[in-house]
């Protein structure tokens, strides 16, 4: 997965994976790697908005958010990532075995909705989508 930088060269897509299981980072992690991702991750959603609103350099391309996390969960830390003009741009899929119709006002905060356990290519097909939907 490649995407195009300011000054033309090719990169390769950020992707940040938030999620308090430890196990599903690791594996998803991996597996995204294969396919050529780059990626940084948090393990709930304070960490999370932490990150990108102190710690990050470079802005992730596609943020993966579980919703059911301790801490801050899924729907709190994007209303606060879509709430600023640094990261309200960054299109958000959740990621979570918690099955919420898309048509909820809840998931309309986000760009996406991929169950666990998560089918990578399924995934894969979303990371691009919102990826040419973002350029």
């Amino acid at each position: 997965m490649m995407v195009n930088s300011m000054n033309d060269e090719k990169k390769k897509a950020l992707l940040f994976l938030v999620d308090d299981e430890k196990l599903n980072i690791m594996l998803l992690k991996r597996r995204l790697e294969k396919k050529g991702f780059e990626i940084m991750d948090a393990g709930d959603g304070a960490q999370a908005v932490d990150q990108l609103f102190n710690h990050t350099e470079r802005r992730p391309d596609v943020i993966l958010m579980d919703l059911m996390m301790p801490v801050m969960d899924g729907w709190e830390a994007t209303t606060k990532l879509k709430g600023d003009d640094h990261t309200k741009h960054i299109p958000i899929i959740a990621v979570s075995a918690f099955r919420q119709r898309e048509e909820d006002d809840n998931m309309k905060l986000f760009d996406g909705f991929c169950g666990k356990p998560v089918e990578v290519d399924e995934l894969l097909v979303m990371i691009d989508n919102v990826i040419g939907k973002a350029n």
